[in-house]
């Protein structure tokens, strides 16, 4: 589930082709959710040992979703992807503007590294993490470069705000 789409990888999945043409909406923000979901759904033994497996499902969709923000501006973010878990189906998200999308982005990094950084006893996906293989320090390290994107985003705008992230970030 690298790319995290139902059905496995294609196998052109490591040819390079034009940019711009992967849809978080049909494929990656609905697989992260149900990767979350289902942790969730867990009884309190296992969902513990998967939270690191939770925690990296973040930057795999902020990286891709800040991309298409800096063309977009606003886009559907908060409530992408949750139809399958609201009642009634959820099939008129709100659009988020970039403020919204940064603070949600900044609280799910936050949440993601003290996962990554002081879970103990997580399962280790190995060879099976083609990224990182498993090493969630680096991917750690990954919510924190995020962050510093952020930070850079934010330097004209909000420069106190930017300047306490990437001060975050170097401790």
């Amino acid at each position: 589930q690298v790319t995290l789409k139902q059905g496995g990888n294609t196998t052109d999945f490591l040819e390079m082709g034009p940019a711009g043409g992967h849809n978080i909406y049909s494929s990656l923000i609905p697989q992260a959710m149900d990767i979350r979901y289902r942790i969730d759904a867990m009884n309190a033994e296992d969902k513990a040992i998967y939270q690191s497996i939770k925690a990296i499902t973040y930057p795999m969709v902020i990286l891709p979703a800040m991309t298409r923000s800096d063309v977009t501006g606003s886009m559907v973010y908060t409530q992408a992807g949750s139809a399958p878990y609201t009642n009634p189906p959820l099939l008129t998200p709100v659009l988020d503007n970039e403020s919204t999308l940064y603070n949600t982005w900044l609280t799910e990094l936050n949440k993601a590294l003290t996962v990554l950084t002081t879970s103990q006893n997580q399962f280790s996906m190995g060879n099976q993490d083609i990224i990182y293989k498993g090493d969630y320090t680096k991917w750690a390290k990954l919510c924190n470069l995020l962050k510093l994107r952020i930070a850079a985003r934010l330097v004209n705008k909000d420069k106190a705000k930017a300047l306490s992230i990437a001060a975050e970030v170097a401790t």
